[in-house]
């Protein structure tokens, strides 16, 4: 009876994991939407009051082609930074996408999450584990997320009449450069699963054969 109770108990913890791992990475991902809203006002160039007229509704992946759009009406060609940025969001919005919608399904001692309800072929059934750890790197790769749209907007700050001293916003951009540069931890199962390139030298080819004459 002791050693069901201490497993019961242990479940618990597991799951209460899952739970503040699940509610900090939701929390923070409506930060990244909020944020990714006040960056496209700014790119766009227009009044808080007319941004809130013509964007209010506008969700990440909206938002990420108008940024990009608005881009290109002024001659700018990739930016790097964004666009390593705008191609992690669209791994983490999917996973989140499937979190929100899907749930997760708790099988001790693993959380997995999945689409399996709804797939109407086998080949589009999606599956994934969703343990606080894989939260707890979704988390990770927003905050590096969101300071590298901090330090994008404060560039584009600098170059705006009348702004701050150009020195005062490089002290900040250069506080949180470390962080923007730092690498992902969140990989999609699509992306986990892609082969890896062999090591070594590249195999050496074969010369063409060439037909012998008869």
């Amino acid at each position: 009876m002791a050693e069901e109770t201490k497993d019961g108990q242990n479940i618990m913890v597991k799951i209460k994991a899952y739970w503040l791992a699940l509610g900090t990475f939701i929390h923070k991902f409506s930060e990244l939407e909020r944020q990714m809203q006040l960056l496209l006002w700014q790119e766009s160039n227009v009044s808080p009051v007319t941004a809130k007229a013509i964007f209010s509704g506008v969700k990440i992946d909206q938002a990420k082609d108008l940024i990009n759009r608005v881009r290109a009406t002024k001659g700018l060609g990739e930016d790097a930074r964004l666009s390593r940025i705008f191609s992690q969001i669209t791994v983490i919005s999917g996973a989140r996408n499937d979190i929100v919608h899907y749930g997760a399904e708790f099988n001790e001692p693993n959380f997995t999450v999945s689409n399996k309800f709804i797939a109407h072929i086998p080949e589009r059934i999606r599956k994934f584990s969703s343990e606080p750890d894989d939260l707890y790197k979704l988390l990770h790769d927003l905050n590096i997320i969101s300071a590298g749209l901090q330090i994008y907007a404060l560039e584009l700050a600098k170059a705006t009449p009348g702004a701050i001293s150009a020195g005062n916003l490089d002290l900040f951009i250069a506080a949180i450069q470390p962080t923007a540069d730092a690498p992902w931890l969140y990989k999609s199962p699509q992306q986990s699963q892609l082969p890896k390139p062999p090591r070594g030298k590249n195999p050496k080819r074969s010369p063409p054969q060439v037909a012998s004459k008869e």
